[in-house]
């Protein structure tokens, strides 16, 4: 298992990469993000739309309060040695080809579509 760490990468840049090496690739990777910029809610296809009522901050779990970034990030490589061997390396060296076409379906919702998707929840 190939373990990428970036840092500070906004989620959705880091989503089209994990969708990108999922499409194009056989390899199995691990992104470790240290410090995305800003909290994020992701939703997937089959995402459960009755999340969208809560408040933001009841899907953000403090993990600063339990265990620090760096034994986090650490115990995470950790387990998945137990299961894989290990090598850390850098995205240039997983990412396709360049010749390789590939287009994410990775996107952010629009204003209306997020509307659509709290009005069908409260019906």
């Amino acid at each position: 298992m190939n373990i990428v760490r970036v840092k500070g990468m906004p989620i959705l840049q880091q989503l089209e990469i994990e969708e990108c090496l999922l499409r194009t690739s056989s390899d199995n990777c691990c992104i470790i993000n240290d410090g995305a910029d800003k909290p994020t809610i992701v939703m997937g296809v089959s995402g459960i739309y009755y999340l969208l009522s809560r408040d933001h901050l009841d899907f953000i779990c403090p993990m600063k309060d339990y265990l620090s970034r760096s034994d986090f990030i650490s115990k995470t490589i950790d387990a998945a040695g137990s299961h894989f061997s290990v090598e850390s390396t850098e995205f240039e060296a997983v990412k396709p080809p360049s010749n390789m076409k590939f287009t994410p379906t990775s996107r952010l919702l629009t204003n209306q579509e997020l509307e659509a998707a709290y009005m069908k929840a409260n019906v």
